[in-house]
């Protein structure tokens, strides 16, 4: 097996993948470093034999460690050049999965939010049923009173029922359809809508 096919193998992690490149860069600039100090070295080698100081015996070895800090710095070099190209690739891979999951999680809601639309649509059939029953039946109730009734207080006026129920829409936290200058404290501490025809039904006598 090659190299080339080793690694492919072996594929590290997005964040392993940046931990490389890293401590490449670190290596980089270590290496730069040490060839800097190398070449520095040669040629005080070189100065100090140009003047009779020292016969030159240390220059070669000078020249030695100035081109093993050279191969040491290209080799970090071409390293980190491979090292960036496989984070790049390994972003990109990451940033399609992401998407992918991204995508996966929108078409869940997607398919959840439909659900709650289909439930939401029978719910809203069956409430105007029941709020035209409870109409026609307070219609009936006024149809059959003395006109001296309290009518406020027997939620007989259809004002006053709908604001009832639209605070029991507000109560159940449903603000988007019922909203009103009370605030949700405010509201709570008042009657639901069963206690106030309860206590309607207490001024009708019934």
């Amino acid at each position: 097996m090659s190299i080339i096919d080793l690694l492919k193998k072996n594929q590290p992690t997005v964040e392993q993948s940046r931990e490389t490149v890293r401590r490449l860069q670190e290596e980089q600039t270590f290496a730069a470093a040490e060839l800097a100090e190398a070449e520095a070295e040669l040629s005080s080698a070189l100065l100090a034999k140009a003047e009779g100081i020292l016969d030159g015996a240390g220059i070669a070895k000078a020249r030695k460690a100035v081109a093993e800090a050279r191969q040491t710095l290209e080799e970090t070099g071409i390293a980190l050049v491979g090292a960036e190209r496989r984070l790049d690739a390994a972003e990109g891979d990451d940033a399609v999965r992401q998407r992918e999951q991204r995508r996966k999680q929108v078409k869940e809601l997607c398919d959840h939010r439909h659900k709650l639309a289909l439930r939401f649509q029978k719910l809203a059939v069956e409430l105007a049923v029941v709020v035209d029953q409870t109409e026609e039946t307070t219609s009936e109730i006024y149809s059959l009173l003395p006109g001296k009734v309290d009518l406020v207080a027997a939620m007989l006026h259809q004002p006053d029922l709908y604001a009832a129920m639209k605070e029991q829409l507000q109560r159940a936290q449903a603000t988007p359809w019922s909203s009103s200058a009370l605030g949700q404290w405010e509201i709570e501490r008042r009657p639901d809508l069963v206690a106030r025809v309860e206590a309607a039904n207490v001024v009708l006598g019934v």
